[in-house]
């Protein structure tokens, strides 16, 4: 056995001098292959520590903070907050409510830019910090792994508008029908739902079981408001009225009215 290796060893030797190649080209070559391979192992291989990283990114933040009164600096329970923008989005749009204290935190956030709204049933819809328009909205810097803290805010309560509707051909007050409300003049008062990127659309409120209905947190201006008797839309004759709002106080007796016609 031995002597059959060192004959192979013999033959291998003559015939790599027979192409004029070295021991230590052979063992050049040998190594260029070898970095060779381990390079298109490393390009087709992804980082996976890069990978990791970035996935701990897309739901690794938070923000927190309080929400309050701005007249009596008292806490705001259930008020919800909305995180939306640049490149705070995860799904859609996130938020979370105030809990005791006024306190909040709203996590799954990405790292980057995020806008805070705050909604809160009879206040003013505000931004971060302290402004009633997105664009002069400030962002919120969110950081990998981290909680932004201190991302605090104070309301403003504001004018409200309170009435009836009836359905006349029945002679009653019409439950769960929709009450929809246009701003005419005045500082305009912020959309109350975060997601949305319409301008101007009319926003609505459900009456209560006996008809009653209230609208909150406006600016004060004139509102065009106008029934939307969603079950019987096709055949209604609806009324539409215009109401003038000052910030901190109610307009009562807007009422609305509408009938259904038999085709």
């Amino acid at each position: 056995m031995k002597l059959l290796l060192a004959l192979i060893m013999l033959l291998v030797s003559l015939l790599f001098a027979s192409f004029g190649c070295s021991n230590a080209a052979v063992n050049s070559a040998i190594q260029e292959t070898s970095t060779d391979d381990q390079l298109t192992t490393s390009e087709q291989s992804p980082n996976t520590t890069e990978e990791m990283t970035g996935d701990l990114k897309l739901k690794s933040c938070s923000i927190s903070g309080q929400v309050y009164d701005a007249g009596d600096h008292k806490p705001i329970v259930g008020a919800v907050v909305h995180a939306f923008g640049l490149h705070g989005i995860v799904d859609g749009c996130p938020q979370t409510r105030t809990i005791t204290g006024g306190s909040y935190k709203i996590t799954g956030l990405n790292e980057g830019e995020t806008t805070l709204l705050v909604v809160a049933d009879g206040y003013i819809p505000q931004y971060y910090i302290g402004v009633y328009e997105k664009d002069k909205s400030a962002k919120v810097i969110t950081k990998f792994g981290e909680d932004t803290p201190n991302i605090n805010f104070a309301l403003e309560y504001g004018g409200s508008i309170s009435g009836y509707v009836t359905r006349t051909d029945l002679n009653i007050h019409a439950g769960h029908v929709a009450v929809c409300w246009r701003q005419l003049s005045g500082t305009p008062t912020p959309d109350p739902t975060a997601c949305s990127s319409e301008v101007g659309r009319p926003y609505c409120v459900l009456t209560n079981d006996d008809g009653s209905y209230t609208i909150g947190g406006l600016f004060t201006g004139d509102y065009a408001l106008s029934v939307y008797p969603w079950q019987h839309v096709d055949s209604a004759h609806a009324t539409t009225i215009t109401v003038s709002v000052i910030q901190g106080k109610t307009t009562s007796g807007a009422d609305l009215t509408f009938n259904i016609y038999s085709r």
